[in-house]
């Protein structure tokens, strides 16, 4: 490739802004979204069911593979997604409404090329309204940023449809560049796959020929071994000196520092990709730049916060009381609570052994003298259950007799405690059988009022 002249390399390179270009398929001049059910075949729009792209496939068996594809989706009336691996981590998504190509995603950047074709097509939309626009994560998540932009009217239709359709034509031009090394396509459907109402139905015959034109043009230019999404980074300032006017020096320095792709600099600089990718591939073989990869850009929805790994709660000793007394119920929940244990009291006798059962407390205070059920009895009902054989149980009693000590043994009672409560010795009997090391937190369940 020889070295391109003054007149045709960067000499007169200045900031520029591309200029907006009409879409190649109809767009309606209401505000309502086109259904493709009924949208009816002209010369911008495929008919779904008699789709014919035959006159490509002489041309290049990788377009026909292609080819093939889409009108596999079109005989299936497809809603969803045929998505592409070109390489692991690199999937192109292709997605269809009733057999129809309405979008295209994915890449190796997605998200550049996104914020590229709004900034050429929409130039009134700031950055930051996009990242405003609160939606959730998808392979659609652009398009559905479009149909909100146009319900807020933010951008006009003609512009939706420009986007839509360079977009797709990109993704197309990428996948042809890469098709031989592209895996047997995967059929994906879900709501983060579905368009129900396309803002176009663009014309698959228009948009693939678009496709296959720029990949010959690119072809043609001997540029196969470059990528677009390459960024050109300068590797000597003196060698670039002698080749292009002070300007134009000035110019490059500025702008070739390997964080802009080829394609984000045609947006820069007044010559088509083809052009500026012809002229700096002659650099680059002189050695004046090089061309790396650079990374998309982060996606614009917030990362999902991950949350700290938590420690597991401390379960706190259950001390249970039982007792028709709610004055002695209170003063022991009180010391109880102090120590930082959790408490249950249960006042009536015909419903402890139930909520025992449910709660499962570590130490049991069972009172002597209660009506309907004593605390006889109660002690004899909880031991009958073989998971509270070896739980602790205590009577709290003002009969402080041998016969009562002697038929609480008898009855599987572990101590017997006498009325009043003197709390040192409660404690101490806490600290027995529920252990000496108090702990950090404390849950009430002594009911209130």
């Amino acid at each position: 490739m020889s070295q391109p002249a003054e007149s045709e390399e960067l000499s007169g390179l200045h900031y520029c802004s591309a200029p907006q270009r009409t879409p190649s398929s109809s767009v309606p001049d209401n505000d309502k979204q086109v259904d493709p059910a009924t949208e009816e075949a002209s010369p911008h729009s495929d008919n779904p069911l008699k789709l014919d792209l035959t006159h490509f496939a002489a041309e290049n068996s990788v377009l026909q593979g292609l080819r093939l594809q889409m009108q596999q989706a079109v005989y299936q009336q497809f809603n969803g997604s045929l998505s592409f691996e070109v390489e692991p981590g690199h999937q192109y998504e292709l997605i269809f409404r009733l057999g129809r190509i309405v979008w295209a995603s994915g890449g190796q950047h997605r998200f550049r090329r996104w914020h590229r074709l709004v900034g050429e097509y929409c130039p009134n939309i700031a950055r930051k309204v996009l990242k405003l626009q609160a939606l959730q994560p998808s392979h659609i998540w652009e398009y559905q940023v479009l149909i909100r932009l146009l319900a807020q009217k933010r951008i006009e239709r003609p512009q939706a449809a420009a986007v839509i359709e360079a977009n797709i034509v990109e993704v197309l031009v990428d996948l042809l560049r890469n098709f031989n090394s592209v895996a047997h396509p995967q059929q994906k459907t879900g709501s983060g796959y579905i368009i129900e109402q396309p803002i176009i139905i663009p014309s698959v015959s228009e948009l693939l020929r678009k496709a296959k034109q720029q990949v010959d043009e690119w072809g043609q230019a001997q540029l196969n071994e470059y990528s677009p999404d390459a960024a050109p980074v300068l590797q000597s300032n003196d060698a670039l000196a002698t080749k292009v006017s002070a300007k134009t020096y000035r110019v490059l320095v500025h702008l070739l520092k390997g964080q802009a792709s080829l394609r984000e600099l045609t947006r820069i600089l007044p010559q088509s990709l083809l052009q500026l990718s012809q002229t700096l591939s002659v650099y680059e073989q002189q050695g004046v730049i090089n061309f790396i990869h650079i990374p998309d850009f982060p996606a614009p929805w917030p990362k999902p916060v991950k949350s700290k790994p938590t420690k597991p709660a401390v379960l706190l000793p259950l001390i249970c009381c039982v007792d028709d007394n709610p004055l002695v119920g209170r003063s022991i929940g009180a010391i109880v609570q102090k120590q930082g244990y959790r408490y249950l009291y249960v006042q009536d006798s015909v419903k402890a052994l139930q909520e025992i059962i449910e709660k499962k407390p570590a130490l049991i205070f069972v009172d002597l003298v209660m009506p309907v059920i004593s605390g006889y009895e109660l002690c004899s009902q909880i031991r009958r259950i073989a998971q509270f054989r070896d739980t602790p149980l205590v009577i709290v009693t003002g009969n402080d007799g041998v016969v009562d000590r002697v038929r609480s043994k008898m009855v599987g009672a572990t101590e017997f405690v006498t009325k009043p409560v003197v709390e040192h010795k409660f404690i101490a009997t806490l600290k027995r059988y529920v252990g000496k090391k108090k702990p950090q937190l404390m849950v009430s369940e002594y009911p209130q009022g």
